[in-house]
């Protein structure tokens, strides 16, 4: 828990005691994301998503587009070559993003369009047949950052008219996306598809008097001129990653102020306000405390395979496998993994269902009350080791 963190001290020293209570629930509500898990995630999804289409691809890692840049492609020059991946990205989220798609690119040359060594131009598209350009980010929040990338992208004429007369097919992937920033992407006047592997958490999405209670702590401690005191377009979002804590989530923790004016009155014995994260930045103490706390419960039960199979038995017969990570409450890449070794050993068939070596498997490991681990390549089934 962020709370728990050494790091965290000075933060909420910072508090009035009647609050610090709060304040403490307040930080140990917020996910972090480990980079390795986005990496992970995304890359299972986008190769299980190339292995169920016949269509040439183009990946496209999305990036903040800054107002001097203008168009990705040229407007009217179809020969005009773009930079997709572009040099010396600084460490973060864009890095990540743009180093997954190089490693797709690598692995799929035959499916996905190989533009590492070369910029790429509508033309190329077009010889290439690319029948599906997809989007990657890591997580849309407040939608900001999307709506800029797709004005940008959708510039050049012919791409825009190859989209809406349906010989191009758009998709957004993410790893997270809020309620907020699905909206923004829904109302483009392009169709997009969206998909995202999980929903990006939101103190929004709480009960009302859990909410209201952060709601207040958070404007209480705030500084008066702040225009982002539940960030950027009042997102009020509750997740942080390895590598940064993104401007939506409330400036208390990532803004400090030199001249602290706070929105009540009886806290101007606070001359000035230490941000959790200054600038933003994830400090490494931070990180590692929370990559040990993973660490350790990798070894849960809800990661093994008597979990999987006792949520198979009791799973609705509609469920996608493509879904059943929501169900366990899993990663989406290893639950992929864990399915194939089930199917592999015939446990489970292709509907999911458990199979009647599947039901004894079971049986043989509630009587054992033995949790199995597996790897990725091979699982032996305990009930054929008497």
């Amino acid at each position: 828990m962020l709370s728990n963190n050494p790091y965290s001290l000075e933060w909420l020293n910072q508090f009035q005691y009647s609050d610090k209570k709060v304040a403490k629930d307040f930080l140990n509500e917020f996910e972090y994301v480990e980079s390795q898990k986005i990496i992970r995630e995304l890359k299972s999804f986008i190769e299980n998503y190339i292995s169920k289409t016949k269509d040439n691809l183009l990946l496209i890692p999305v990036r903040d587009i800054k107002p001097s840049y203008g168009a990705i492609f040229s407007i009217n020059n179809n020969n005009h070559g773009a930079t997709i991946l572009l040099p010396n990205v600084s460490p973060g989220s864009e890095a990540l993003i743009s180093n997954l798609v190089t490693q797709i690119n690598r692995a799929h040359k035959s499916r996905c369009f190989d533009y590492e060594k070369k910029s790429i131009t509508v033309n190329k598209i077009r010889k290439e047949a690319v029948k599906t350009i997809l989007l990657v980010d890591d997580v849309v929040a407040s939608g900001s950052t999307s709506k800029k990338f797709l004005k940008s992208l959708f510039a050049n004429k012919t791409l825009n008219s190859w989209v809406s007369g349906n010989y191009v097919k758009i998709v957004y992937l993410a790893y997270m996306c809020s309620k907020t920033g699905e909206n923004a992407i829904s109302k483009h006047k392009q169709k997009i598809e969206l998909m995202s592997l999980y929903s990006y958490p939101t103190f929004d999405d709480m009960e009302y008097h859990k909410y209201k209670k952060y709601y207040n702590l958070v404007y209480k401690y705030s500084d008066k001129s702040e225009s982002m005191i539940f960030g950027y377009d009042k997102c009020f979002g509750k997740a942080f990653f390895e590598y940064s804590i993104p401007n939506n989530t409330p400036a208390i923790l990532w803004k400090s102020y030199e001249n602290y004016l706070p929105n009540t009155k009886h806290l101007l014995n606070l001359k000035s306000w230490v941000a959790l994260f200054p600038g933003r930045a994830v400090p490494e103490l931070v990180s590692r405390n929370f990559k040990s706390n993973i660490k350790r419960n990798k070894n849960s039960l809800r990661y093994s395979f008597l979990h999987t199979l006792k949520s198979l038995e009791k799973k609705n017969k509609n469920i996608d496998k493509d879904d059943l990570y929501l169900v366990l409450k899993s990663e989406y890449s290893e639950t992929r993994e864990i399915v194939k070794n089930l199917q592999r050993n015939n446990l489970i068939d292709s509907n999911l269902s458990l199979t009647k070596e599947g039901y004894k498997e079971l049986k043989y490991l509630k009587k054992r009350r033995i949790e199995v681990d597996y790897t990725n390549e091979f699982y032996y089934p305990l009930s054929c080791h008497d």
